[in-house]
């Protein structure tokens, strides 16, 4: 189990998340979400220049959670590719998203299949790079894991 005992003496078990560490990460990164904001905002008005209705656009940006894969998909959507290139497509570019669960792994093991899957739902690369920092310096990485997406996810 990977433990690290925290200036106090008490142990720190490092695949922990509670509200606090989910609280300390949305804090590192609201900053990130003003970003987020502005490309929702550019995605949305590509989307309405592709024909894409705004109920489609919600949805596309829910189920693909990826700048790029949104932009691709609009591009493949605006040239009427058929559905299976489309999501072949979007599976690709968002491949990477195998790999950052696999660096997680050995915390990821730890957790409850539900949280496990809960967690890399949310995965993306500004929250995974932080939540890897984290565990290289000891320290509990799934809050911010899970933190930090919440400011991109309500503001996106």
């Amino acid at each position: 189990m990977h433990k690290q005992q925290d200036t106090s003496g008490d142990d720190v078990i490092l695949h922990q998340f509670d509200r606090a560490l989910v609280w300390d990460g949305f804090k590192q990164l609201v900053p990130l979400s003003l970003f987020v904001i502005a490309f929702g905002a550019a995605f949305g008005l590509a989307a309405a220049q592709a024909g894409v209705d705004g109920n489609m656009a919600i949805a596309m940006s829910t189920l693909v959670f990826a700048g790029t894969s949104q932009f691709a998909a609009l591009d493949l959507w605006a040239a009427e590719i058929p559905l299976f290139t489309l999501v072949i497509t979007v599976f690709a570019i968002n491949a990477r998203h195998l790999l950052m669960g696999a660096t997680l792994y050995p915390w990821l093991h730890h957790l409850p299949r539900g949280k496990r899957y809960g967690v890399m739902l949310v995965a993306s690369d500004a929250n995974w790079a932080m939540s890897m920092q984290a565990f290289s310096r000891e320290k509990p990485g799934f809050g911010i894991l899970l933190g930090v997406a919440l400011p991109c996810g309500f503001s996106g």
